[in-house]
């Protein structure tokens, strides 16, 4: 029933742990993750997602995908042809708030439709991507650069076609990588000033090699608003202040 068309829609998933989705046949049009009748993929939570498609004509995602939007948690897809296939008679947002997203997939630059996406030409014009976020993309890991802030999808495009004019890169991306960075702040309460660090998301801040001073009193350490004494070796995974 309609009810039901509408709950299908979206899938949401919290990433808890470590997590693998692989797809080993090589059956064309289907993906390791395939979607029917759900148009948007939403990741959430502070967990791990490895998708493999190895296959010659392998796809990570593939279908009706119509969003994928990442808030969190860390997702790796690797795939012989496409890290994501969508229908190109429509157009694919990709909306990237948080966490670590990294895709590999393409071998052959004379495989029409292969790489990163099956197609950078039909992307969604209201592609949200954090501008705090590194934005890497390429022919592969060694070979990529990096995108500019704010990321639009006409820049997006242009940034791509003048590094392939320039000869930078050989072919639409092989490889694309988006990190969200975070920031750690240090209140001192009015003491002498530390400065804030920008942290890469499940990297770690650094203790500060200062000691702040305060007339009066004695600094006992760096502690989170609920008042638990922050570890320095919690990997970020928000703003947050000390």
């Amino acid at each position: 029933d309609s009810m039901t068309r509408q709950l299908n829609l979206f899938l949401q998933l919290e990433l808890m742990g470590d997590n693998t989705i692989a797809y080993d046949e090589t059956y064309l049009g289907e993906g390791a993750v395939e979607s029917f009748n759900v148009w948007a993929l939403c990741i959430t939570g502070n967990g791990k997602l490895s998708v493999t498609a190895p296959a010659e004509n392998g796809a990570g995602l593939s279908g009706e995908w119509g969003l994928y939007r990442q808030e969190s948690g860390t997702v790796t897809i690797t795939a012989g042809k496409q890290g994501i296939w969508y229908d190109t008679d429509s157009s694919f947002n990709l909306t990237f708030h948080g966490g670590r997203l990294m895709i590999e997939a393409g071998t052959d630059p004379k495989v029409s439709y292969s790489g990163v996406f099956n197609s950078w030409r039909h992307l969604s014009e209201y592609c949200n991507i954090s501008e705090n976020a590194t934005f890497l993309a390429g022919d592969s890991a060694e070979n990529y650069i990096s995108l500019t802030a704010p990321y639009t999808t006409d820049s997006i495009r242009k940034e791509l076609d003048d590094a392939q004019e320039a000869e930078t890169l050989t072919h639409d991306p092989y490889y694309l990588s988006l990190t969200a960075n975070y920031t750690v702040t240090f209140d001192t309460d009015d003491g002498s000033a530390v400065t804030k660090q920008t942290v890469a998301y499940g990297k770690t801040a650094q203790e500060p090699t200062t000691t702040p001073t305060r007339s009066g009193y004695t600094f006992d350490g760096w502690y989170l608003a609920d008042g638990t004494k922050y570890d320095f070796d919690t990997a970020v995974t928000k703003n947050i202040t000390l």
